[in-house]
């Protein structure tokens, strides 16, 4: 997963994503209902994405962004 652009970035350009962003992004906010303080901070063309969140929340999320939407992280 990458770090970068601000999450109000990725949301003003959401009529503008590819599709592999968008699925991203779906995944995103479907994990992130469950992690409140998880927020995306990158979301790239290729559909990769990163994000920060508390660390417990950051483990759940990444669990069900992986066993839900098959997304691995790097590290």
């Amino acid at each position: 997963m990458l770090i970068g652009a601000l999450a109000s970035t990725v949301v003003a350009c959401a009529s503008q994503m590819t599709p592999l962003q968008q699925r991203a992004y779906d995944a995103f906010k479907d994990c992130q209902r469950y992690n409140p303080t998880a927020r995306l901070t990158q979301l790239t063309p290729d559909g990769n994405l990163a994000y920060t969140a508390a660390p417990v929340e950051y483990q759940r999320i990444r669990q069900c962004l992986g066993e839900r939407y098959g997304y691995r992280s790097a590290g």
